[in-house]
């Protein structure tokens, strides 16, 4: 790869979301850190995404102007749009598709079945956003299967990256619908379904046409060429291996740092660790535990999901993996989350049926930063993350995590097994005995100060700023500037 480090770019990053405007998940919040590294180095680095839910926007737009969109049988017209937010300058693409409607990918009804049509409109939004801006962008960056078709449309005009954030969502959709609106794909962008329908996969189309190709981890990026992880597009990603690189994705420290975190009432750090203590008492009497409870708390806060790991956590009811640990009545469980109903039931019955264990069926931002800084365990089994920011949060703060050795868990989580560099705990597979035995580790070592103190500490020196993935991705860019 030839890195020439003295030249600064112009990087249009393409998204679905990004903070502070519109957020359901990661993405929003990798664009708008990784943007803001690239700004720091010195690149002109600016996001575009459509505008949602227009009637109810709570932030000022500047309407630049108007575009037509020629489709076959109609004319689209779309605004262009600026926002500022900082040093940063997101464009927006505006139209009735996605402001007259609540919610960013679906409603309270489900997914929004004219995907194809919300994508292609972007996609040509695009275009005449980059006309109308006057802005030429050395490397167009998109993310995620929403903007899976932008390198196809971009590839004869523009170098693409194109970053995997979760190769599980694909954008498929019915070839059918292609036809009305004019989008013409080639074989790169089809596949054909075990029934023989014949499907638009936006992710493939990503994967084969993009000028390269990233993840959130570099363990995540030789996981999907696997047909355990890559959901059936691991033939195409082993075509493109050349061109895949796994860059680890960041946190924002000026936001999760214990020292200084807003959110809670005592902060602390590796040199005085007394906030934490504090916030400990804080988190057990929010959670209606005895707030001087000297057992070790455990921290769950996740999206219920399969993805994470908590179908085997819970495998057989009444003598699952995290009933055995709670009958012990060694340590104590704080979890919030939302998602699966039945694993929503689960943990609800396992909060009425244990007093060690408490739920919250909720999300709140607020509680989240308390809870990592007030326990002393961080559990995140998940059957496979791509980058994972909890466990990465929960280092920084000094709640050692207990983790599944997959993607982005693996590349930042060293099991206490490994020496002078360990900071966590780390399975090797989620089966009922190894989730019990690596539970008993933690617990074990939690008894042993000196131990313990150390896994706490190498954890919290860690830095997981923007600062070195923005170095490796301007790498890449560079490197397809000049092929």
């Amino acid at each position: 790869m030839i890195i020439l480090y003295n030249i600064r770019m112009n990087v249009l990053m393409v998204t679905s979301e990004a903070v502070p405007f519109f957020k359901t998940g990661g993405l929003a919040d990798m664009v708008t850190s990784l943007s803001s590294a690239l700004l720091k180095n010195g690149d002109d680095v600016r996001i575009v995404m459509p505008l949602y839910d227009e009637d109810n926007q709570k932030f000022s737009v500047e309407l630049m102007g108007a575009a037509d969109i020629d489709l076959p049988h109609s004319t689209e017209t779309i605004g262009l749009g600026k926002a500022l937010d900082g040093a940063l300058t997101y464009y927006f693409i505006l139209h009735p598709i996605w402001g007259k409607r609540k919610g960013i990918y679906g409603d309270e009804n489900g997914e929004y079945d004219d995907t194809l049509k919300r994508q292609m409109i972007f996609t040509k939004g695009i275009e005449k956003l980059i006309s109308y801006a006057n802005f030429k962008p050395d490397v167009i960056h998109a993310h995620d299967w929403m903007t899976g078709l932008v390198p196809y449309y971009f590839k004869k005009s523009y170098k693409t990256v194109f970053t995997i954030h979760n190769i599980g969502y694909q954008g498929k959709t019915s070839a059918f619908d292609a036809a009305p609106i004019g989008f013409v794909l080639d074989e790169s962008s089809l596949e054909r379904e075990n029934d023989g329908s014949l499907m638009i996969n936006s992710l493939k189309s990503a994967i084969l046409n993009a000028t390269a190709i990233t993840t959130v981890s570099p363990s995540y990026s030789k996981e999907i060429l696997t047909p355990q992880f890559g959901e059936g597009l691991e033939g195409y990603l082993k075509l493109r291996e050349n061109s895949l690189f796994g860059i680890l994705n960041g946190i924002d420290e000026t936001v999760w740092n214990p020292s200084n975190d807003k959110e809670i009432k005592h902060t602390y750090s590796i040199k005085d660790m007394s906030g934490k203590e504090k916030c400990k008492k804080a988190v057990l009497k929010e959670f209606g535990f005895d707030e001087n409870d000297k057992r070790p708390l455990i921290a769950i806060i996740s999206r219920l999901a399969w993805q994470k790991g908590f179908f085997e956590v819970l495998k057989g009811e009444g003598d699952s993996a995290i009933e055995n640990i709670l009958s012990e009545n060694s340590c104590l469980f704080a979890v919030i989350g939302t998602g699966d109903k039945e694993l929503e039931g689960r943990f609800n019955s396992l909060s009425a049926k244990y007093s060690n264990l408490s739920f919250k069926n909720m999300f709140s931002n607020s509680l989240s930063h308390l809870l990592e800084a007030g326990s002393d365990f961080f559990f995140m089994p998940s059957v496979y993350e791509p980058c994972g920011l909890n466990q990465m949060y929960s280092l920084k703060y000094g709640s050692v995590p207990i983790v599944n050795s997959t993607g982005g868990l693996k590349d930042t989580v060293i099991d206490a097994s490994m020496g002078a560099k360990a900071n966590g705990f780390v399975m090797d597979n989620l089966d009922k005995e190894t989730i019990k035995n690596t539970l008993h580790r933690a617990i074990m070592c939690y008894t042993n100060n000196k131990e313990y103190a150390t896994l706490q500490k190498n954890g919290m020196k860690a830095s997981f700023s923007w600062d070195n993935g923005a170095k490796e991705y301007e790498a890449v860019y560079k490197s397809i500037i000049k092929k």
